[in-house]
């Protein structure tokens, strides 16, 4: 595993706008399950914009040293929601939904401001870089929880839609495919091939190009904040 490394200029354009991404995910998730009728995440204290209420420590040191980590997961009680298959879907794609109009916002920004002044002067600058990775930020959180692997937010989606026998095969697989996931995750921080990133990574320039044009900057890759 490589020792990590401190990069000044990572923690001031990198790590707040991947709290902010993170913290909105996880909000996201529990104002929606309230919304369908679960008080548990409101009894927990999730619905605050505070960092603190959902970050995960080991997560958290991820994000720091490697530039990739998760939130701390939103308990809900699905049994408390109103229509159990759509409060679900709701819950699950919440989280995305945030994240993907937080890119898009940033990327109108950028974009009606191109030719702004501001942008030339070394704070500016500074502020640029930081709007350009939560944009890439948010289209990466977005692609990644997608995927319909569990625990990421695609797999309950995924249990949702299918039909019960399926559905109730996945659900019984879902201990195996979290173990398949964690592997497959922290394979990169071992030299392994970084399965994930290749998944994400074509389609996620694609993505960029269309919101920030062609010279979309460094990407980030690999940071994850889901809901289970």
């Amino acid at each position: 595993m490589q020792l990590p490394q401190f990069d000044p200029y990572w923690v001031l354009i990198g790590l707040p706008p991947l709290l902010f991404a993170i913290t909105t995910h996880e909000f996201a998730h529990a104002w929606m399950a309230v919304r369908c009728g679960d008080p548990t995440p409101a009894r927990d204290g999730r619905l605050t914009f505070n960092p603190l209420a959902h970050l995960d420590v080991l997560g958290a040191l991820l994000l720091f040293f490697y530039r990739f980590g998760w939130g701390k997961p939103v308990v809900v009680y699905p049994y408390n929601f109103r229509n159990r298959r759509r409060d679900d879907i709701l819950v699950s794609v919440a989280g995305v939904a945030v994240n993907f109009a937080t890119a898009l916002s940033v990327a109108v920004v950028l974009r009606l401001t191109v030719l702004a002044d501001i942008w030339t002067t070394r704070p500016g600058q500074a502020l640029w870089d930081m709007l350009h990775t939560l944009c890439s930020f948010g289209v990466g959180l977005t692609l990644f929880n997608l995927l319909p692997i569990p625990p990421l937010d695609g797999s309950h989606v995924l249990e949702m839609v299918l039909p019960y026998p399926a559905a109730q095969a996945l659900e019984r697989a879902r201990p195996k495919l979290v173990i398949v996931f964690v592997i497959l995750f922290f394979a990169p921080m071992f030299g392994l091939p970084n399965v994930f990133g290749y998944i994400i990574g074509t389609p996620m320039d694609r993505i960029l190009d269309l919101l920030l044009g062609p010279a979309n900057g460094t990407r980030l890759v690999g940071a994850v904040g889901y809901g289970l």
